[in-house]
């Protein structure tokens, strides 16, 4: 999963925000019906939802989900104090 969506930013880089751009630290699978990933970035506001579309139709390639709803939540990763 993780190396899917690494592989997917890096073919496609997300677009910038005020100079910001998304980073994605990890991602794991919550659920499975629907399917659903979560995903730690650095702030999901620099997340687009085409963007999301993107990285939903780069899931469903590469794991033969075509038929299926996939749901991307996008979590800031919490700063260690």
């Amino acid at each position: 999963l993780n190396r899917v969506l690494a592989d997917a930013l890096a073919r496609t880089p997300p677009p910038s925000r005020h100079g910001r751009f998304l980073k994605l630290f990890y991602a794991t699978m919550t659920d499975d019906h629907p399917p659903t990933c979560r995903l730690f970035v650095n702030d999901p506001e620099l997340c687009p939802p085409s963007y999301q579309n993107y990285l939903i139709a780069a899931l469903r390639a590469q794991f033969g989900l075509n038929a299926l709803p996939l749901r991307l939540e996008l979590r800031a990763r919490s700063r260690r104090q």
